[in-house]
């Protein structure tokens, strides 16, 4: 009986890898990405009223749409520079060229892949689990994790500083107050970020 019971669980065991196994393939498939991107894509368009948008771009002024197009590249290639500087510091876990493995192109092709998933997917958390899965397989899941953390601190930094300088222009409306308030949680926001870059060095692994 038990001998019966253990080639069962064996033979479970051996169904279980093997459709894990064909499921790894069909979802690594160039086919399915393919596939995966144009249902994006098609809820993409489902979600947007594409007539109003035609109409609303009939109006529009062709030079502030150039301005909006080249601001967005400019903020799409400063994200790709903050978040490249973080991951070009790490190791690959893998016996892969990491001049091949952190190329800015590849990098660059990774965050735009995100940016589809972010505006596809719920809760916009979509791209992030994008970079973290394509490139832990290389550099470990964790420290991806901590470089999307950095640059949101990063982020977090440069949108905290914009607000200071809007204070500081129109302090005599806001009061010394807010300005105050703000420069202060713009030096916390520096030491959290510098504390997070240099934990490595501050608090060695003892694992």
């Amino acid at each position: 009986m038990t001998g019966a019971g253990a080639s069962h669980g064996g033979t479970l065991i051996a169904v279980i890898r093997n459709l894990y196994s064909k499921a790894s393939r069909v979802l690594g498939s160039p086919w399915f990405r393919v596939a995966g991107t144009l249902v994006g894509a098609a809820v993409l368009f489902h979600s947007v009223n594409l007539s109003k948008a035609i109409s609303s771009f009939a109006h529009a002024d062709i030079r502030w749409g150039m301005a909006a197009i080249g601001l967005t590249c400019l903020a799409v290639a400063a994200s790709v520079l903050e978040w490249g500087v973080l991951v070009r510091t790490l190791k690959p876990a893998t016996a892969t060229s990491q001049h091949g493995l952190f190329a800015w192109s590849r990098l660059g092709s990774q965050y735009l892949q995100s940016l589809f998933f972010t505006q596809v997917l719920p809760a916009g958390v979509g791209g992030d689990a994008v970079r973290t899965v394509e490139m832990g397989k290389q550099v470990g899941h964790c420290r991806v994790l901590a470089t999307l953390a950095g640059s949101r601190m990063a982020g977090m930094l440069g949108m905290t500083m914009w607000g200071l300088a809007a204070a500081v222009l129109l302090r005599e409306w806001l009061g010394n107050g807010i300005l105050a308030g703000i420069a202060v949680m713009a030096g916390v926001i520096v030491l959290i970020w510098t504390g997070a870059l240099s934990a490595d060095h501050l608090a060695p692994h003892r694992l």
